[in-house]
This record gives structure tokens, C-alpha cells and sequence, in this order.
């Protein structure tokens, strides 16, 4: 086997920081945004694989937010205690600037310089990932995933150019099916505006 095809182990603390939520007063949280107030996400904003930027925010006043809380394009949100088991583990990445942060039932893990985010990303979306993640998130009345969990996670590194030809070919095969879903939609539309009435 060629060296480039070798792929070590390692575990999520050695090519990622993890950043912890922000806690805050519940009396100081606003639905709306105000001056001096910054936008976070929740657990709940991690839909599909995607954050929600735009919907179901709270807005907290900016004291209360770290430099280091302040969310980065490259850092995956990722929800860490939750009353929904199926909630606990669900991760996005943030992939533009955003002026926000995110909450104390959440962790953002922070890519280092010798790993891809967008690979990091499709790792957290993985079985391999899932199956870890089942042993770990468990608690009586809540599901919690530890600091300790995540930072112990194992996972493949690639070298850096494998690492970017595995996320070509993810987002190649994400676009073809999104293409397939658009024209089996486009397909129902056109079927069901030609059906004559009963």
C-alpha cells in the first residue's frame, strides 16, 4: 500500500479544539435582535446537516459571549445535551461568516490546520461516527455528550490532498442527488397540473 493511501487514526483532540457553549442570564435573552445583542444558535437551529441562521434565534447581550464563543467560518456546531436522544450528536458546519455564537447545550469543534473542515464535517455525519456517538450519549433524564466524548472520538486522517479529494467527491455525489430530488419534484408538479379532475 503507497503511503499516500495510508490512513492514520487519530482521535477528534488532535486535529480539532473544542469550545464550550455560552451560558447566560434567561432574563437578558431577547427573541429580536437589539444593539449590543448577539444572535445564537441552538441545538434545534442543526437541521439536515445544515445550521439555520435566519429562524429561532435567541439574542443575548455580547458580555456575556468570549472572543473564542464567537462562531468562525470552519466550525462545526454541534448539539451536546438534549431531552431528544436523536438530537444529541446532530452537527453542521458553518460555511460563511456569521456574527453569532451558540449555546451551553451545544460545543463548537474548531478544525486545527492539518485537517479540512468539510472533512471533519462529513465525518461527524458518518456511521463510524453514529456508532460512537450511541455509546457514548448516555444519562438518566437527559442525553449528554461530555467534553471527553467528542474530544476521544476516533477517526481516519487522510493526508490533506486525500483529505480534499474525499470532500470533491462527497459534494460531487450530494449534488447529484440534490439534481434528482429537484427533477422528481418538478416531475410531480408537471404530473399533477396535467391530471384531469374527478
Amino acid at each position: 500500500m503507497s503511503k499516500s493511501h495510508e490512513h492514520l487514526e487519530v482521535r477528534l483532540a488532535d486535529v480539532a479544539k473544542l469550545v464550550r457553549g455560552v451560558t447566560y442570564p434567561k432574563a437578558e435573552a431577547r427573541d429580536q435582535p437589539a444593539p449590543g445583542y448577539v444572535p445564537m444558535l441552538r441545538a434545534t437551529n442543526i437541521q439536515g446537516s445544515k445550521l439555520v441562521l435566519d429562524a429561532d434565534l435567541v439574542h443575548i447581550a455580547e458580555r456575556n459571549v468570549s472572543p473564542e464563543q464567537r462562531l468562525r467560518p470552519g466550525d462545526i456546531v454541534v448539539a451536546t445535551s438534549s431531552g431528544s436522544k436523536h438530537l444529541v450528536g446532530k452537527s453542521a458546519l458553518l460555511r460563511s461568516e456569521w456574527a453569532g455564537s451558540f449555546g451551553a447545550f451545544c460545543a463548537a469543534i474548531r478544525p486545527k490546520p492539518n485537517i479540512e473542515p468539510r472533512y471533519l464535517a462529513s465525518f461527524l455525519q458518518s456511521p463510524s461516527y453514529w456508532k460512537q456517538v450511541g455509546k457514548k450519549a448516555l444519562g438518566v433524564n437527559i442525553n449528554n455528550l461530555r467534553r471527553g466524548d467528542i474530544e476521544t472520538l476516533a477517526l481516519p486522517l487522510p493526508d490533506l490532498d486525500d483529505q480534499h479529494r474525499i470532500v470533491a467527491e462527497i459534494e460531487k455525489q450530494f449534488s447529484r442527488l440534490d439534481e434528482a430530488v429537484a427533477g422528481l419534484q418538478r416531475v410531480k408538479a408537471t404530473s399533477s397540473a396535467t391530471r384531469p379532475p374527478y
